[in-house]
Formats: structure tokens, C-alpha cells, sequence
């Protein structure tokens, strides 16, 4: 399986490495407002289930040309795929459904 890695819109990062999720928030030193923080990190074991709609929401914005865009803006989310040698990487647009959909799922297995 691929590791996939995912920068939400705030700079949150999370990090699918086999069943385990991790989460990296942005600490409000880091903030582009200096206000924002991403609460707390965390660690959690995921369901074969809950992989398995991870990955498919996330393949679903790899193949989803239509809110890509070429840069990091503010609201906008990334994700890197790794399989093996090879990392693939897309910049979802701030309004993507796709990153909406993404982020509503991860929103609801933080502890």
C-alpha cells in the first residue's frame, strides 16, 4: 500500500502510513494569522474500512482535474502519494469538493 501524506487547507498536516493515521497541526506561531492552531497531534489505528475510504476519497481528487491547481495558495490542499520510489503529488483549489469531502471524513476520526 502507499503512503499518503495530506496538507489540509490550514497547513494541517496528516500522514497515512499503512493502518496508522498521524496529525501534525499548525501551531499559531506558524499560522499565516498568527491566531490559527490546529489543536492537538495525534496518532490513531485505522479500520480496513476507514483505509479504504480514505484512499478512495483521495484517488478520487488525484483523477479530478477540474479543481487542480499549479500552486500552494492559502485554503488550498495537497497531497503526495508514495509508493515505493515514486511520489505523485496534486494541489486541490480551496472550493474543491473533493478537498471538502476529504477533510469533512478526516474531521470526524480526530479523537
Amino acid at each position: 500500500m502507499a503512503d499518503y501524506f495530506y496538507s489540509d487547507g490550514n497547513g494541517n498536516l496528516y500522514r497515512l502510513i499503512g493502518n496508522q493515521l498521524s496529525y501534525e497541526p499548525v501551531e499559531t506561531i506558524e499560522s499565516s494569522s498568527g491566531v490559527y492552531s490546529g489543536g492537538k497531534s495525534f496518532e490513531i489505528t485505522l479500520s480496513d474500512e476507514q483505509i479504504e475510504e480514505l484512499v478512495t476519497l483521495f484517488t478520487a481528487a488525484f483523477k479530478n482535474r477540474t479543481f487542480r491547481v499549479d500552486k500552494r495558495t492559502l485554503g488550498s490542499a495537497e497531497i503526495r502519494r508514495i509508493e515505493e520510489e515514486d511520489t505523485f503529488k496534486v494541489i486541490v483549489a480551496m472550493r474543491s469538493p473533493d478537498k471538502a469531502k476529504i477533510e469533512t471524513f478526516l474531521s470526524r476520526l480526530r479523537p
